[in-house]
C-alpha cells in the first residue's frame, strides 16, 4: 500500500514486510515498524541506542522525553528496556484508511528524526 510512496515535503517510502523505510530530501531516513495488536496497529521507530546516547545522563534523556512528548500530540516517546529511546503512534486498525496511514507514518519519521538529531546530532536510523 506504501510502496513506492511519494509525500508532501519530499518525503519517499518503501515498504517491507513489517516496515516502512522514510527517505527525507536531505537524505536523512527512518525505517518505521509496524505490527497489529488486537484491535490496533502500532508504529515504531528507534531513535537511538545506548551506544549513541552516552554523553547523556537518563536523567538527560528522560528529561529530554518528557519535554519532547509536551511538544506533539500525535507521536509518543519513551525508553524501551534502558537500552534505546523510540517513538510510537498507536491507532485503532479499523479507522486507518490509506490517508491517515500515510500521515502517522510521516508524522512518526518526522518526529522521529528531529529528536534523533536533537539527542546524537547524526542520521542513526
Amino acid at each position: 500500500m506504501l510502496a513506492g510512496c511519494k509525500y508532501r515535503g519530499g518525503l519517499h517510502a518503501e515498504s517491507e514486510p513489517g516496515a516502512i523505510q522514510v527517505a527525507f530530501p536531505n537524505r536523512r531516513g527512518q525505517k518505521i515498524r509496524y505490527q497489529r495488536r488486537g484491535e490496533h496497529c502500532l508504529f515504531t521507530s528507534r531513535v537511538a541506542t545506548e551506544g549513541h546516547l552516552k554523553h547523556l545522563s537518563w536523567s538527560e534523556i528522560s528529561r529530554e522525553i518528557l519535554l519532547r512528548n509536551r511538544l506533539t500530540e500525535v507521536v509518543a516517546f519513551g525508553v524501551r528496556n534502558w537500552h534505546s529511546v523510540e517513538a510510537w503512534v498507536e491507532q485503532r486498525a479499523s479507522t486507518l484508511r490509506t490517508d491517515k496511514l500515510k500521515f502517522y507514518v510521516a508524522h512518526l519519521a518526522r518526529e522521529a528524526d528531529r529528536f534523533e538529531f536533537l539527542l546524537t546530532g547524526k542520521d542513526i536510523h
